[in-house]
């Protein structure tokens, strides 16, 4: 969902007081590298015109590990999935 908050930090923020020290944050969120592809397949209707309307904040790897790092979280595992169009980020508190 950090794709689609006004404020990613804030968004995160939030989500990590919520988590208990040790605890683990999960995010999942559309690789912004293929984004161009994502639009023109919602204008043909192979995805969802509205998800990809409501994208705000497109975040890449480099963007996800600095926000990670500034709210003090560490990066336990990133990887991309479904042919790279997704990320995976999982965060430790």
């Amino acid at each position: 969902m950090i794709e689609h908050s006004d404020d990613p930090r804030a968004f995160l923020e939030r989500i990590g007081s919520l988590v208990k020290e040790g605890g683990r944050i999960v995010v999942t969120t559309p690789n912004p590298l293929l984004d161009p592809i994502h639009h023109a397949g919602a204008k043909i209707g192979i995805f969802s015109h509205d998800a990809s309307e409501e994208h705000v904040s497109l975040l890449n790897r480099k963007a996800l590990m600095q926000l990670a790092a500034s709210l003090g979280l560490s990066v336990e595992r990133y990887e991309r999935f479904l042919l790279g169009a997704n990320q995976l980020l999982v965060l430790r508190k």
